[in-house]
């Protein structure tokens, strides 16, 4: 029910001042509403209109999308998906926002960010993941886990270059992609 009110409610991502970009939008919550309907779909509370109700969504958030090209698509450059500097961009449906250190900064920084580089070193690629990579696909692998730190290949997509070692990051927390959207749909 919160969702259908926020669908119905919120500002489209086109009519959002600039000063509000990152706010939630009617687009977002479409998204998610149609995420929660395929979830939904394979429990037992699934209902018959689960799966429709789902595409339906998927379709008004990609007609939304067709219709505004500058606000919803996909980003031309996967890592600036990630990158601090280009937050908020046009893929970016929704995201939990956070600000420069030490204001409200982002701790996924230090969680992925090795011990020897001041971090907490928490979570490491492994060697399995890093080949899974097809080995002309140094784009996606080198923004994902392209960092090298001893045996251990780091992952980087939330990696903030901008802040010293040690330091939580700017990065904004994505919940959801344009790019869900369009595999949601697929499925």
């Amino acid at each position: 029910e919160d969702l259908k009110y926020a669908e119905e409610n919120c500002l489209h991502i086109a009519e959002l001042p600039e000063q509000e970009i990152g706010r939630a939008t009617s687009e977002a919550a479409s998204g998610l509403l149609a995420k929660v309907y395929l979830q939904k779909s394979s429990t037992n509370a699934a209902d018959a209109s689960d799966h429709s109700n789902a595409l339906a969504l998927c379709n008004k958030v990609i007609s939304y999308a067709n219709s505004h090209p500058g606000y919803l698509a996909l980003e031309e450059t996967f890592a600036n998906i990630f990158n601090p500097d280009t937050k908020n961009g046009k893929e970016i449906l929704f995201n939990v926002q956070f600000g420069s250190p030490p204001n409200a900064g982002n701790l996924t920084n230090m969680t992925f960010q090795p011990l020897a580089k001041g971090g907490w070193g928490t979570y490491s690629a492994l060697d399995f993941h890093y080949n899974s990579y097809k080995p002309d696909d140094i784009i996606r692998r080198n923004v994902n886990v392209g960092n090298t730190e001893g045996a251990s290949h780091k992952i980087s997509k939330y990696d903030d270059p901008g802040v010293p070692p040690g330091v939580f990051g700017r990065n904004n927390w994505i919940i959801l992609r344009y790019a869900d959207i369009l595999l949601m749909q697929s499925e």
